[in-house]
């Protein structure tokens, strides 16, 4: 379980998390924060050196998947900076809809998605 912090304050967080990057993937920062309103926010990004349309980047813990697959766009540097999709599956697998033969990096840091639909 992770650090809930002191029960005498209001958090803002309800734990730290830890992202696993597929084989191939390098975290800067692979730590995923779970806030109080359920924002599962990134605190890294990743580096890849060559990616297949599909494959699987990283999954998420358990507590920060959502129930629904959700598309949201997402900032990557290969030979110029572009936005692509990112899919978000129920297993918590996060895939590209890119395939880039040459090392690609995906700005996670800052990003986040909302699964507040899980407690409803």
């Amino acid at each position: 379980m992770p650090d809930a912090g002191n029960p005498n304050f209001f958090t803002t967080f309800k734990g730290r998390y830890t992202a696993t990057p597929a084989s191939g993937v390098t975290a800067g920062s692979n730590v995923v924060m779970l806030s109080c309103v359920n924002d599962v926010i990134f605190c890294g990004n990743y580096q890849v050196q060559s990616y297949t349309q599909g494959q699987t980047l990283l999954t998420l813990p358990v507590e920060c998947r959502p129930v629904d697959s959700i598309i949201l766009p997402i900032s990557v540097y290969g030979d110029a900076t572009e936005v692509v999709s990112a899919s978000i599956s129920t297993a918590g697998t996060i895939s590209l809809d890119v395939t880039y033969p040459k090392p690609l990096k995906v700005f996670f840091k800052g990003w986040s998605f909302n699964i507040s639909p899980n407690f409803y």
